[in-house]
């Protein structure tokens, strides 16, 4: 059967000095208020109050893609998170694996997006490697921060 809408998959390495078990608890969305500049989400279901197995919150970043929903869907403490999401034009699979590296530990991110309708094939494509990257790399300033500083980055 014909691939009938567009999709893509984007790989990002960020590297941090710390450990995975302090970078860890952090790729959570109740974390993320922490050490991401106006971050925001509403949670929808936790039994822990944090990231687990299931957990769904949405967001709403008031760009091209809406609102939409996010479902835990991988949960391995200190090693791998990973991510559904899902709106009216896209649905995105995130991953997140954690490997202790000689300097502290890399992260491996991996999204693959597709789009939901006809209208929606060049929203995802003009989301390609370029602007993957330039998020990725303020995510990885923004991150190493906090770790560094404990406080939420605030420009140069």
């Amino acid at each position: 059967m014909k691939n009938m809408r567009q999709r893509l998959n984007l790989e990002h390495v960020m590297h941090t000095r710390e450990s995975a078990d302090k970078v860890f608890p952090l790729l959570c969305p109740v974390r993320e208020y922490e050490w991401i500049p106006h971050w925001s989400c509403e949670i929808l279901y936790t039994s822990s109050g944090y990231a687990e197995l299931g957990f769904a919150f949405t967001t709403d970043f008031k760009d091209m893609f809406g609102r939409e929903t996010w479902v835990v869907c991988i949960y391995e403490p200190n090693e791998r998170i990973g991510f559904v999401r899902t709106g009216e034009k896209r649905t995105t699979r995130y991953t997140i694996t954690l490997e202790e590296d000689e300097i502290g530990v890399a992260l491996l991110w991996q999204q693959e997006m597709t789009s939901l309708d006809p209208a929606a094939d060049e929203l995802v494509a003009e989301h390609g490697p370029h602007l993957f990257g330039k998020q990725m790399v303020l995510v990885e300033k923004l991150l190493n921060h906090y770790l560094n500083h404990g406080t939420i980055y605030s420009g140069d």
